[in-house]
């Protein structure tokens, strides 16, 4: 049985729509309970090594390993709680490509199997990626522009 390793656009869309920005949004704001968000620079990062699941993983893994300092081991956490949005064993994105978008058939081949995830997961992380990045530099360019406003 072979499977097409095709992604269907339509279907991104409407995971990008009704999960990966919502929990992107959600995974910002419950950082921001505690820490302030990364810097621009950061971010753009991490938008930059989202182009493949692997690249992304491994950027996100040498980030957190850092030794950033006093004044920036905010940025350990944020990479944290990334790298478990993405990956953690029991809810991970990964995972939730099989069992919660069902866009893994049963009965394919390991390779089979292995290749849709690859094609999966490079395009749904790069969505939360955007997402992330996009929400952060809104919320961080958006309080700039509004407290200019109040002048």
């Amino acid at each position: 049985m072979t499977q097409t390793t095709q992604i269907d656009e339509r279907t991104v869309a409407h995971l990008s729509d009704a999960y990966l920005y919502p929990e992107a949004t959600d995974l910002l704001r419950r950082y921001q309970v505690d820490y302030a968000l990364p810097k621009n620079q950061q971010l753009i990062g991490l938008l930059t090594f989202s182009r493949t699941w692997g690249e992304l993983l491994s950027y996100v893994k040498h980030q957190i390993d850092r030794d950033w300092g006093r004044r920036e081991a905010h940025y350990k956490e944020f990479y944290t709680v990334v790298r478990r949005y993405l990956d953690d064993p029991k809810s991970g994105l990964y995972l939730r490509i099989k069992t919660q978008f069902n866009l893994i058939p049963d009965g394919l081949t390991r390779n089979e199997t292995r290749a849709i995830y690859d094609v999966w997961s490079n395009a749904l992380a790069r969505e939360f990626i955007q997402h992330l990045v996009a929400e952060a530099l809104y919320q961080t360019q958006g309080a700039t522009r509004s407290e200019d406003y109040g002048r």
